[in-house]
């Protein structure tokens, strides 16, 4: 895996014409079981290889929304771990990933002024996921919180993506939208809506 990146990015850097270098940045709304569960914020940078295909670089961080204070004390006369302000099973998740993305954006061949100032781009991204998983698990037939179990989960791991944007070019900058799905091998993929901005070097 790391053999292939820096092959990948040798190549880049050897085929890469120094303009039309964009550099692209998006935030918005990851899903974690329906579209507005999180938020999510990415980076790239676009080395156009020929016409129509790029090699990016990209940094992606999400989160899901979970905020819950979870409060657990040792209970040394009758053992059991208790859970107070709150009643309900709780979690939280993040990922930080660093994938490079094959980026194929077909509006860059055609000639078309009007077409020319628009971008549809369509990638897929393969990499490395850092990410952190929280459960608790608990009940409250009596009121007491008996606190059920634990689970926290963090390591690094394989990823694989995939995203499609469409913008629209004001000169050398531009907006528009993204919308995607980030670490796919293991199952846990989440969805990515959000906003586009960029420039061209």
């Amino acid at each position: 895996m790391k053999k292939i990146l820096i092959i990948l990015f040798a190549f880049t850097l050897q085929t890469t014409i120094a303009q039309d270098i964009s550099i692209r940045t998006s935030a918005g709304f990851a899903g974690y079981g329906t579209p507005f569960d999180g938020v999510y914020f990415s980076f790239d940078v676009g080395f156009p290889i020929i016409d129509g295909v790029e090699i990016a670089p990209t940094f992606t961080f999400a989160s899901n929304f979970e905020n819950h204070k979870v409060k657990y004390y040792w209970n040394d006369i009758n053992p059991k771990q208790y859970i107070i302000n709150d009643n309900k099973n709780s979690g939280g998740k993040l990922s930080g990933l660093f994938e490079l993305y094959l980026v194929l954006n077909p509006f860059k061949l055609f000639p078309k002024k009007q077409i020319s100032k628009t971008d549809f781009g369509m990638g897929f991204g393969y990499g490395l996921s850092y990410y952190s998983h929280n459960y608790y698990n608990y009940n409250s037939p009596n009121g007491n919180h008996d606190f059920v179990g634990i689970m926290s989960e963090t390591g690094i791991r394989k990823s694989a993506s995939v995203k499609l944007f469409y913008n629209y070019h004001f000169k050398k900058y531009f907006i528009g939208i993204n919308l995607g799905a980030i670490d796919l091998i293991h199952g846990e993929g989440q969805s990515l809506l959000g906003l586009q901005f960029g420039a061209r070097l």
